[in-house]
């Protein structure tokens, strides 16, 4: 009896079973995760390429590009993944991000108690590229009210939404397009030339009305009057194509002097997305523009302006709780082209992140 205390063997026995687990784990975790990081290189060289791909193309080529992206990931370790997605979006006009989510299952660590049977890992792939530059073209139909008693104005303007905070609001190359007077004043035949757009920057509109000025062409630029401005800002979502409009309204006084008005609880501009010229009509002439009618609620469009289809947009010269006004939202009327996006030869990619 007293030999049996002093017998190794099962000493041994013991001390090699509670290095195992210790030892597998080690080997184990050295073992996945040299897998994991081989996986996590392999999809984040397929996530930078889609990224830049999707980035410099001149169409939309997101869908294909990533469902690309998950096939060539999951040829190479399919049988080892779980839960892979592959996503993509623009986070603004200049950057877009691709995103690669999933799981590897471990080999030797799901054998050892307590650890685990996958290794999650998620990448994110950025690039830069000079945002896209669009069309200027003329409006379609340029309708201004000739018998209101205020002078309305339309313009053109080039906006950046990332030069928002700058002096000039992002805004530039104001240009008059067409106005109300008696008769409308063609600015065109004057020499107002259409300006260019630049990279990010997108075409917008700005109503400038003067009250009770029509018949006094010497009123129209007169910085004395009761002047209103109501700029469009307008940004093109490049993932929805859908044209979202901040309109800011300002009362101007002596010419440079901007109070802001609150547009929030004053809608004074209407949008509405045609699928064809034909549509930009009046219902009663077969179209999808209301007809006139007052105490209207105007409507925004939120589908997608794709190149080839029509913008509508309908101003009331003066903005609901801001002065009598009819709101029948069609006292300027302008039809346009939705964006078109111009082809560039000299596109910069990069990988930011």
């Amino acid at each position: 009896m007293f030999d049996f205390g002093k017998n190794e063997a099962g000493n041994v026995a013991i001390a090699f079973a509670l290095t195992l687990i210790p030892t597998l784990g080690l080997t184990g975790a050295a073992v996945d995760y040299t897998r994991v990081n081989a996986a996590r290189e392999f999809a984040r060289s397929v996530g930078d390429g889609t990224a830049v791909r999707i980035a410099a193309a001149d169409a939309d080529i997101a869908t294909e590009a990533l469902a690309g992206a998950k096939t060539l990931i999951e040829s190479r370790y399919g049988d080892q993944l779980t839960a892979l997605e592959v996503t993509g979006r623009w986070l603004d006009p200049a950057h877009y991000a691709v995103r690669v989510e999933a799981s590897l299952d471990t080999r030797i660590l799901a054998a050892v108690p307590g650890m685990p049977r996958e290794i999650p890992f998620v990448l994110e792939s950025v690039t830069r590229r000079i945002p896209p530059t669009y069309a200027t073209e003329p409006p379609h139909q340029s309708l201004l009210e000739p018998e209101a008693a205020d002078y309305n104005r339309i313009y053109l303007y080039c906006y950046d939404s990332e030069r928002a905070g700058e002096a000039d609001g992002g805004r530039r190359a104001l240009t008059p397009i067409a106005d109300n007077g008696s008769p409308p004043t063609d600015y065109a035949a004057q020499g107002h030339a259409l300006p260019s757009c630049g990279p990010g920057e997108v075409v917008s509109y700005m109503l400038r009305n003067v009250r009770s000025a029509r018949r006094y062409p010497s009123r129209w630029d007169d910085p004395a009057q009761q002047v209103y401005e109501y700029w469009a800002d307008t940004v093109l979502d490049p993932d929805t194509r859908v044209m979202i409009h901040d309109v800011r309204g300002y009362r101007v006084t002596g010419g440079t002097t901007r109070t802001p008005l609150d547009m929030r609880t004053s809608p004074i501009l209407e949008t509405i997305r045609c699928a064809t010229l034909d549509e930009c009509k009046p219902v009663a002439q077969g179209g999808i523009i209301p007809n006139r009618r007052t105490g209207r609620t105007p409507t925004t469009a939120t589908q997608a302006c794709q190149e080839g289809m029509y913008m509508y947009f309908g101003w009331e010269d003066r903005p609901p709780n801001l002065g009598w006004t009819d709101t029948d939202y069609d006292d300027i009327r302008l039809v346009v082209n939705c964006p078109v996006r111009e082809q560039v030869t000299d596109k910069q990619v990069m990988i930011v992140r």
